[in-house]
């Protein structure tokens, strides 16, 4: 069975009002887990490659 670990309310919110304080477009959705600790298993908590590209940037 899969289990998954998802974020606690106060994690999203802080991470809410931090995107509402600094606003920017939204980051890769494997860096958005990455930062509020969601994973479905302990291999999804390493560092996602396309955290580390610069898409559209040439």
């Amino acid at each position: 069975m899969q289990t998954s670990k998802h974020p606690s309310k106060e994690q999203v919110r802080a991470w809410l009002r931090e995107r509402r304080i600094h606003p920017a477009p939204l980051p890769d959705l494997a860096l958005i887990r990455l930062q509020l600790g969601w994973s479905n298993s302990p291999a999804d908590i390493t560092t996602p490659a396309s955290a580390h590209t610069n898409r559209g940037v040439s």
